[in-house]
């Protein structure tokens, strides 16, 4: 993992943050108690500052399912790949009808 993030550019880290960086997202938190559908927050467990996020947004929004990866920190699909897509799967697998 660390070297891929050797492999990253300056300038394509800058434009990723001016594009999609929460500084460029509008505040939305005072309208998560209007969604009524299920939402699962995943967070990396070294990541404090994204496992409060997840934990602030799951007392807001009715249906959340909050879960925290060990060993994992702000890019949990990467750090523990087989245990996001198991939460996601059985996330999925409760809530969609097939």
């Amino acid at each position: 993992m660390h070297e891929q993030r050797l492999q990253n550019r300056p300038d394509g880290l800058a434009n990723s943050l001016r594009g999609a960086g929460a500084g460029a997202q509008p505040a939305l938190h005072r309208k998560l108690p209007s969604l009524h559908i299920p939402v699962l927050l995943i967070a990396g467990a070294l990541d404090s500052k994204y496992s409060r996020l997840a934990q602030d947004m799951a007392g807001r929004l009715p249906e959340a399912k909050v879960e925290m990866v060990d060993h994992a920190g702000h890019t949990v699909h990467l750090e523990q790949p087989e245990v996001f897509d198991r939460l996601v799967l059985q996330f999925c697998g409760a809530h969609l009808a097939c």
